[in-house]
């Protein structure tokens, strides 16, 4: 029996990680990457939140401003699961981000850690 692949949208402040991120998931079957949309782009509320399971924000770096933005895609989809992948985390900062998505990874980990955690992110 055939598994329908995870979708996954990534929004994005840094194009070339963006298609990195991309590059590395479409190579796995169990993934769809649907969408690339720069995060200076208002969230768009038409889109529908059903053709995605897993939200990928990539972040050059954690500000509140970031935060703010996470918490903006967190508000208009409650009910997707969000990964955040980020140059940097500042500790003051991590609890505020963790109290809004499903994952936290560094842009420096393995594209191995990258398939995990958008498997436990999804479930």
């Amino acid at each position: 029996m055939m598994t329908k692949p995870i979708n996954i949208s990534i929004h994005y402040d840094q194009l070339l990680i963006a298609e990195g991120l991309k590059a590395v998931l479409s190579n796995q079957k169990q993934f769809h990457v649907a969408y690339l949309t720069e995060n200076k782009i208002k969230v768009n509320k038409t889109r529908n939140p059903l053709e995605v399971d897993v939200i990928i924000i990539e972040l050059s770096d954690i500000s509140r401003q970031n935060i703010e933005f996470v918490n903006c895609i967190r508000e208009s989809y409650p009910n997707q699961k969000l990964l955040v992948v980020s140059g940097s985390l500042t500790h003051d900062l991590l609890e505020s981000l963790i109290n809004i998505v499903n994952g936290c990874l560094l842009r420096t980990c393995s594209s191995e850690k990258l398939i995990m955690a958008n498997f436990y992110a999804h479930s």
